[in-house]
């Protein structure tokens, strides 16, 4: 309804006053409509929130018989100015009414409603919190999911792997049966097996010949080991210890070396006839293997039980492959350390000098610290429970998936590279090169301790989350 509607209507309604009270009237709830108006209301909401031209009338019809009968001011009946103030100020006084209860009303259910917007609020974010715990424990899920299938895969390969060796070892028995017998110069082949689960622990000093660990068949434990007279090697089952040692000997001593004076010059000459000493040992052989050579190599490959494994040599690598074993010690000197698909129950060390450290798929249940100088360190999916270290000099370190409680990275003249998982703001880092760029902060506030060092070599670490 428009003001000129409401007005006419309401001029309507009032027929039955004088037209001077009608006129008043009028002119008083036309300012009304005009106010609010100018309060910023437009033309249709100032009408709708006035009184029905009805309403008013029915108002000044029960006011009109008391203005009649009343006495006016001082005995005098009032005039039609006095009765337009009188009801002008009854009007006023009823929308003030109003507005207090009105006030009183919205007052009264302040708290209450607020009380409900804090309740809905709550509700919200438990909701939302509950959304992100459901979130967390889907993405765990899929982690232990993708977790157990690779390991799956892995041993599945193992298992193609275990099988193609041991398809290999077939062929090689049978050639060896057809094929004349190696020639080893002076030394003499010795066999020696005692059952498995009467053994504790595999002891062998094997001078400079190379030592092999196998996973192999049945429950015997079978150690094929070489002597000569030169040289000669006891191998004995004692107390549960199988023991492979030197024998005393005062003469000289064969080995992979052989010295010899020309001329006055003296010449250092390799013995190539020098044999491998090999170990067989069940999968699931529960052992503890300590194994000493030196110019020679050692390698362990396929026991998946093994308990304190300490291996050490000079001049030759290390190498470990599908082991599984409660502590691990590898230390050797001018050659590789080369550790692949290797599980450390509690700890792993290892330690080596101008020879290369290569890690691929290898796991600690405690610290896992590797060392080297003057070398090369890659390491690829490599997690401990506890520290995580990869230290060298004079050479670069490659580290891809590296995870432990702590990480430590540190070189000197190379650089480090490498992708970590999880985000940088997780990580409290503390970094620093010489002469070269870093990527990383020198510090930062995180959880998990990481120290990244080096001089001379630039810092390229990223983050995979």
């Amino acid at each position: 309804m428009t003001r000129k509607e409401y007005m006419r209507a309401l001029e309507e309604a009032l027929q039955f006053l004088g037209d001077e009270q009608r006129a008043a009237l009028l002119e008083y709830y036309g300012e009304m409509i005009d106010d609010r108006m100018e309060d910023g209301m437009d033309e249709a909401s100032a009408v709708a929130a006035m009184e029905s031209p009805k309403d008013i009338a029915a108002q000044q019809r029960t006011e009109e018989p008391k203005r009649e009968a009343a006495p006016s001011f001082g005995g005098e009946p009032m005039t039609d100015e006095a009765m337009k103030f009188s009801s002008l100020t009854g009007d006023i006084l009823k929308a003030t009414e109003k507005i207090l209860n009105q006030a009183a009303e919205g007052a009264s259910s302040f708290p209450k409603s607020a009380d409900e917007m804090c309740r809905k609020e709550v509700e919200r974010l438990r909701r939302r919190e509950e959304a992100m715990r459901q979130e967390a424990e889907t993405a765990r899920q899929r982690k232990e999911a993708i977790h157990q299938a690779a390991e799956t895969i892995r041993e599945e390969a193992y298992k193609i792997r275990q099988e193609a060796q041991e398809s290999v070892e077939k062929i090689r028995q049978e050639a060896e049966k057809s094929a004349p017998a190696p020639d080893f110069g002076e030394y003499s082949q010795k066999t020696l097996s005692c059952p498995a689960d009467s053994l504790r622990a595999v002891s062998l000093t094997c001078g400079e010949m190379p030592i092999v660990v196998k996973a192999g068949q049945g429950d015997d434990v079978t150690l094929v080991y070489y002597t000569c007279e030169n040289d000669p090697y006891e191998a004995e089952a004692r107390d549960g210890v199988l023991t492979l040692r030197r024998a005393e000997f005062t003469g000289s001593r064969a080995g992979r070396f052989t010295f010899s004076v020309l001329g006055g010059l003296i010449r250092l000459a390799w013995n190539k006839q020098c044999p491998t000493v090999e170990l067989r040992v069940p999968e699931t052989a529960l052992l503890d293997l300590e194994a000493h050579t030196s110019n020679a190599s050692i390698k362990v490959e396929g026991p998946r039980a093994l308990c304190d494994t300490r291996l050490k040599t000079s001049n030759g690598r290390i190498a470990l492959e599908h082991v599984k074993c409660k502590t691990l010690n590898a230390v050797n000197s001018n050659a590789r350390l080369i550790l692949e698909n290797v599980e450390a129950k509690q700890a792993l060390t290892g330690k080596t000098s101008n020879g290369r450290i290569e890690l691929d798929m290898v796991s600690s249940g405690g610290d896992l610290i590797l060392t080297t100088s003057n070398g090369r360190i890659e390491a690829d999916v490599c997690s401990a429970r506890g520290e995580l270290r990869l230290t060298t000099s004079n050479g670069a370190i490659k580290a891809d998936r590296l995870d432990g409680q702590s990480v430590t990275l540190k070189t000197s003249n190379s650089s480090i590279t490498g992708v970590l998982p999880g985000r940088q703001t997780d990580w409290q880092i503390e970094s620093g090169t010489s002469n070269g760029h870093s990527n990383l902060p020198s510090r930062q506030p995180g959880q998990k301790p990481l120290r990244v060092h080096t001089s001379n070599g630039s810092i390229d670490v990223r983050f995979a989350g």
